[in-house]
């Protein structure tokens, strides 16, 4: 799990800094996939795909640029992740167990987390659950592991995919309100989606 975390890390930092060797790279996969008779049009596929680089290009040059926010985000990714790895101990103390170090289980989600990332379903569905019940079958009894498992999936999947919706949907009219409070950004907006005839 680490290993393929790592790879994935990787393959971003390579993405985002060698904007040359990743064209060559696509432009290759397109072209075996129509050798496979897997892409009808390649050079639509091709000007698709790196459009959608030339996107991911412009924003890491722009993220890149601020320090200060690399900082705090990853001090918050940081809490995010000890605060995810801290909620099965707080399942494990509001069923009335006490005695397991919080260290120990909090070890365990690690785990947890590492062993989830070796299944290619969304969300880890059905490993994440497994490797919980593997786990954590030494801190909680039989007749309180699933309901445990059951709490422990919602608080740190399904709950965080409604949030995630929310802050999209309510985002999007925060954002949509704003441009239409700035006349000078929409004059932008306006200008490049409909550039003046030559």
């Amino acid at each position: 799990g680490l290993a393929s975390n790592l790879v994935f890390i990787g393959a971003v930092l390579f993405f985002a800094f060698n904007r040359t060797l990743t064209d060559k790279i696509v432009r290759g996969i397109v072209k075996l996939l129509y050798k496979m008779h897997l892409s009808k049009k390649p050079e639509e596929l091709t000007e698709k795909i790196l459009g959608a680089f030339s996107s991911y290009y412009d924003s890491t040059r722009l993220v890149g640029k601020d320090i200060t926010m690399y900082a705090v985000v990853s001090a918050f990714q940081i809490v995010q992740i000890f605060v995810y790895c801290f909620v099965p101990y707080c399942i494990y103390r509001s069923f009335g167990f006490h005695g397991d170090s919080v260290v120990t289980m909090v070890a365990a989600q690690s785990f947890v987390t590492m062993v989830s990332a070796f299944i290619p379903l969304p969300g880890a569905s059905g490993g994440a659950e497994g490797s919980f019940a593997i786990y954590f079958g030494m801190f909680f009894k039989e007749n309180t592991l699933v309901p445990a498992m059951f709490i422990w999936r919602i608080m740190t999947y399904y709950f965080t995919i409604f949030v995630g919706c929310f802050f999209a949907v309510f985002g999007k009219r925060i954002k949509e309100r704003e441009y239409a409070l700035s006349p000078a950004l929409q004059a932008r907006i306006d200008a490049r989606e409909h550039p003046p005839e030559e």
